[in-house]
């Protein structure tokens, strides 16, 4: 099996690094022989974890790269895990893992700034909102929702079975939410998309993830009117 993770969140604590380690360790456990690959913008980090990797004696079965997870060259994988990606790097690690036939994506984003600085500058917001959208914390928050509820939207169009969870308790992190797709290859309805597009349109918006998937959506969007 493979694995890909991407981080690109500038504090990270060792715990985290060493976090890298637990998919090999554990399937040798199990007899299953596996590969894990960390990418990191960061030269640093790079350094940092492969050190770490081989102090523990995994350097044959995990490996680090700096470089940016949207210029990192496509190749099958079975699971990729993208921690704390930043803003639209969450994104860019959905998008390489779904062109990847990623099996299992497990995406915990980060901030949320772009749909964020969208729904800021929207002239009307949907209405009844915008007695939510004048303040400034809870308009970031909706901008948080959104996003997350587009690319769980755009996963299930897709073909993966896709949920949204909370994967570790808020004291650690308030960035606790985890977007969990499995790819079952289910078939997109008509009303998944009328879904997406009354969203989209309703707050005036333009998501990355549609930009970056644009190609595969469309195809998707054909079958489901045929």
């Amino acid at each position: 099996h493979k694995h890909t993770q991407t981080h690109t969140e500038k504090k990270q604590t060792y715990t985290h690094r060493l976090s890298h380690t637990q998919f090999p360790s554990h399937d040798k456990t199990k007899g299953i022989n596996s590969h894990t690959t960390g990418v990191d913008s960061r030269t640093d980090s790079r350094e940092r974890n492969n050190t770490i990797a081989k102090e523990v004696g995994i350097e044959g079965e995990i490996e680090f790269v700096a470089e940016e997870i949207s210029s990192f060259p496509e190749q099958k994988v079975d699971i990729t895990l993208a921690l704390h990606a930043c803003d639209t790097a969450s994104d860019d690690a959905l998008a390489w893992a779904i062109r990847s036939k990623s099996e299992i994506i497990l995406v915990a984003p980060c901030c949320h700034h772009d749909i964020q600085r969208q729904i800021k500058s929207v002239k009307r917001a949907p209405d009844s909102w915008s007695i939510t959208t004048r303040h400034g914390i809870l308009r970031e928050r909706i901008g948080d929702i959104l996003t997350d509820s587009i690319r769980a939207q755009i996963l299930r169009i897709l073909g993966y079975e896709t949920d949204v969870i909370e994967f570790i308790d808020s004291e650690h992190t308030p960035k606790n939410l985890m977007i969990r797709a499995i790819y079952k290859g289910g078939q997109a309805s008509q009303s998944d998309f009328a879904e997406l597009d009354a969203m989209i349109e309703s707050w005036q918006v333009q998501p990355r993830l549609m930009t970056l998937l644009a190609e595969a959506i469309s195809s998707r969007r054909s079958n489901a009117l045929s």
